[in-house]
């Protein structure tokens, strides 16, 4: 007999007989032991695609040890072919073709957000943004987290009674506290959190959107917009969206989702995972680096703009991964313990889900089934 526990990694049948001397053998028992789909749910950040954030060649899903990836013969460019992961959009899987099961046995999915504001139409409680856009990540923080129980609700339909790992990167760890903090029949498949890069408390970038829709008027606010408008835009992200003041430290949806932190349930085990040694300001976006709130020495935002953003307080204050600072990127809630990775790694926002090692370190922190 074995002096400690067994593993079971498959639905497997136990049958058991009871052995005496001088009596006669027991009749066979038999049990079926079914263990329950251990799932992984990917959430990305705005301005990206899960593709982007998870899906592509170096970041998460495309790490060997958990996936087989082979080269798909006589593609230019090389074309990578690995076992599906299926993208929900939604509440719905495309062509209704479920994950396949990864090495390790786990099912990996993930969430393509927007399904509420995409086309024309945008949620009850979003609004058009600074130049008038009607479409592209205006989401509210209530309406990410309802696209993440409705992808819950879909798994759930795939696989019977799941133990699901959240994973959010950027915003998608907002989407995630967010759908967590709305009490749902879905919440209770949720078994651990984690988070990277997510400005759980907001980003001073978020102050650059009210600052955009409040000065166009003015000669330097005419400037900046011009900058948002004809250089950043090309380069990184559309600064005009209202998604952008929504991370703004003082917004009320930050306030709102720090208020209803409460309502976090003590049953999941939370981690998040932060990187603390790149200068505010520096994304550094393909080959331009928007260091010292410009591209170029000949493209900057005025000093009424940076101002606007940081409010007296040094940019080496906000030491981070470029977007969100080291500090902003934890959270804290009564009744629930949050394990806290932060790393001293010069890590970008946007490199974020290529770091593997980290993402498996805290992976690993939440459920002992991650390996």
């Amino acid at each position: 007999m074995p002096s400690s526990g067994i593993v079971i990694a498959t639905n497997t049948t136990f049958r058991a007989r009871a052995f005496r001397a001088g009596a006669s053998d027991s009749d066979v028992a038999t049990a079926a032991y079914n263990r329950s789909p251990r799932v992984v749910l990917l959430l990305h950040g705005m301005n990206t695609s899960p593709w982007a954030a998870w899906d592509s060649p170096g970041r998460l899903l495309y790490d060997s040890k958990f996936f087989s990836i082979t080269v798909i013969p006589g593609t230019t460019p090389v074309i990578l072919r690995k076992e599906n992961v299926a993208t929900i959009y939604g509440g719905r899987i495309k062509d209704d073709k479920a994950s396949d099961a990864a090495k390790d046995g786990v099912f990996y999915y993930c969430v393509k957000f927007g399904s509420s504001d995409s086309g024309t139409g945008l949620e009850p409680d979003c609004k058009a943004g600074a130049d008038g856009k009607t479409s592209g990540d205006f989401t509210s923080f209530n309406g990410l987290g309802e696209e993440v129980r409705q992808a819950i609700k879909c798994i759930k339909a795939y696989h019977a009674e799941p133990r699901i790992v959240l994973a959010g990167h950027s915003r998608g760890g907002i989407a995630g506290r967010a759908f967590l903090q709305a009490n749902s029949v879905e919440r209770a498949s949720v078994v651990g959190f984690v988070t990277t890069g997510t400005p759980h408390t907001g980003s001073p970038f978020g102050r650059l959107y009210n600052y955009l829709d409040q000065n166009r008027t003015n000669e330097e606010g005419l400037k900046d917009w011009d900058f948002v408008k004809n250089r950043i835009v090309k380069w990184f992200i559309d600064l005009r969206r209202p998604v952008i003041g929504q991370f703004s430290p003082e917004s009320p949806e930050m306030d709102a989702l720090a208020r209803t932190a409460k309502e976090l349930p003590a049953s999941v085990k939370y981690a998040t995972l932060s990187y603390n040694s790149a200068t505010f300001g520096d994304v550094g976006y393909a080959e331009n680096v928007f260091t010292g709130w410009g591209i170029t020495s000949s493209f900057k935002f005025t000093a009424s703009a940076s101002n606007a953003v940081h409010k007296s307080v040094s940019p080496q204050s906000y030491l981070g991964d470029g977007i969100v600072p080291a500090t902003n990127q934890t959270f804290t809630s009564p009744g629930v313990q949050v394990t806290n990775l932060v790393k001293t790694d010069r890590v970008l926002h946007t490199e974020q889900t290529k770091r593997i090692e980290h993402l498996r370190e805290a992976m690993k922190s939440v459920v002992i089934w991650w390996k």
